[in-house]
């Protein structure tokens, strides 16, 4: 639960770091609208993972449906790399934090398949798929101003 949190608050932070770097330097039109579109994207994270930290929540309040064999997936159409690059939205302050460039990058061979959508739970292959960047050991291991 802490992952989503933590983008949460970085992410505010960041907003608040903006506007009073931009209160004590010059107010140009340039100025402002870089600082409305570096805001209005952690406010996206922002909303990205209240949503996420929401479904942490959910599944935990469920988990006793596991225990008596009760835990329904529920596949909906998705798209894979579409999930994939918005869960990996959420991390991307923590990443950025550390100066490491996150890219997705989509292997020749599921190109060749012509794969765009799949039934999935979604939310069950957020979970499961892609765990926080900040619980893996390599992470913290990482050089500054790496690419992963």
């Amino acid at each position: 639960m802490r992952n989503p949190l933590s983008a949460i608050v970085h992410s505010a932070d960041t907003i608040v770091a903006s506007i009073t770097e931009f209160e004590t330097s010059a107010r140009d039109c340039v100025d402002l609208q870089k600082l409305i579109d570096s805001n209005m994207e952690s406010a996206q994270v922002i909303a990205l993972c209240a949503q996420h930290q929401g479904r942490i929540i959910n599944d935990v309040l469920t988990l006793s449906k596991l225990d008596s064999g009760m835990l329904q997936v529920t596949p909906h159409p998705i798209q894979p790399i579409e999930v994939l690059r918005s869960s990996l939205k959420m991390f991307e302050a923590e990443l950025v934090s550390h100066d490491i460039v996150l890219s997705v990058i989509v292997e020749e061979s599921y190109k060749k398949c012509g794969i765009r959508w799949v039934l999935a739970d979604p939310s069950r292959l957020t979970q499961v798929g892609f765990p926080s960047p900040s619980k893996s050991k390599s992470l913290n291991s990482l050089p500054r101003s790496s690419q992963i």
